[in-house]
């Protein structure tokens, strides 16, 4: 399963409702499918899903992660990510 970061005003554009959704600390990004991303944005392809820079630099903020890689895992214990309360424990 894949997993890419987005910007959440992009989504929102786009129709997607994220309330719910997991998001960066800085409510920027959030988590989502990368089924629905490819859905929701015909435009991309699939080298441009797979950001290797900055997310910040790409005009998406789109990066792709496997959901058992070791990336994807820094990144979720990150403090980007994780919620100020679970830091610690």
């Amino acid at each position: 399963m894949r997993f890419s970061i987005i910007k959440v005003e992009e989504l929102i554009k786009r129709g997607f409702e994220t309330s719910t959704w997991r998001k960066s600390n800085d409510g920027q990004y959030a988590l989502v499918h990368t089924e629905h991303v490819e859905l929701a944005f015909p435009e991309l392809t699939e080298n441009s899903l797979v950001y290797q820079g900055s997310v910040s630099s790409n005009p998406l903020g789109t990066q792709t992660y496997y959901n058992d890689s070791s990336e994807f895992s820094e990144l979720l214990a990150s403090r980007n990510w994780i919620t100020p309360e679970t830091i610690g424990n």
